[in-house]
């Protein structure tokens, strides 16, 4: 479990990743999505790191309220990571548009770090045809996630 969010972790994505990849080939359907905190270094350097945390945490419980909190890491500082199965890519886009109306939300009220926190999201469905594995499917969601910067 992350310290700072309460989400899963690194590792916990690392081994839930394996185990899916053992398991990739019997028709599992599954979704990855990636979160991007935007300008978090800013953040950083102009208001101090612990604002910093404060942006990463509501980012966190932003995604805890839209999706199912026990499928989502925290990959690395400023990166969140989901793994929603048996999802459709309509019911999915339904949570994109809650998650951006909860952000419009938060950031119509006053914060400590000063900036709109925006978040840029990507995602992608497990394809056999194109993904040998879970890794393959996290790149393709990371580029959409770079697009939607």
């Amino acid at each position: 479990v992350d310290g700072l969010t309460f989400l899963n972790n690194q590792a916990a994505y690392i081994k839930n990743k394996k185990e899916l990849d053992k398991n990739i080939k019997n028709g599992i359907s599954f979704t990855i999505v990636v979160f991007d905190i935007c300008d978090i270094k800013k953040i950083n350097e102009n208001y101090g790191d612990d604002t910093g945390n404060m942006a990463i945490l509501d980012a966190a419980n932003l995604m805890k309220s839209v999706f199912c909190p026990d499928n989502i890491y925290r990959y690395n500082n400023n990166q969140f990571v989901g793994i929603f199965y048996n999802i459709s890519e309509d019911d999915l886009k339904i949570l994109f548009s809650k998650f951006e109306e909860k952000i419009d939300l938060l950031n119509k009220t006053p914060n400590l770090y000063k900036v709109p926190l925006v978040i840029s999201k990507g995602y992608a469905i497990y394809n056999a045809n194109i993904d040998n594995d879970c890794n393959d499917t996290f790149n393709r969601a990371k580029i959409e996630m770079y697009n939607d910067k």
